[in-house]
């Protein structure tokens, strides 16, 4: 049986797309549920943090590898 108790939440325009990911680290992660809006992320943030779960704000990371990438020129 797989646990899963990590979360990771990134900044998709005016929303929040949410992934989590197993205790263990052997199975992939899922994509779980796109949030509309600051409100509703905050009460997911809360509620994994009060169930014990890790909780990663990944956006940063996704846009530091997204502007590391080579840009290439359209001719």
């Amino acid at each position: 049986m797989i646990y899963y108790k990590r979360m990771t939440y990134v900044a998709i325009g005016d929303g929040f797309q949410t992934y989590i990911y197993p205790a263990c680290g052997t199975a992939p992660y899922i994509r779980y549920k796109f949030l509309p809006n600051r409100a509703e992320l905050d009460e997911a943030v809360g509620k994994c943090k009060n169930a014990g779960w890790k909780v990663a704000n990944g956006t940063n990371i996704s846009k530091l590898m997204l502007s590391a990438t080579r840009k290439t020129s359209g001719r």
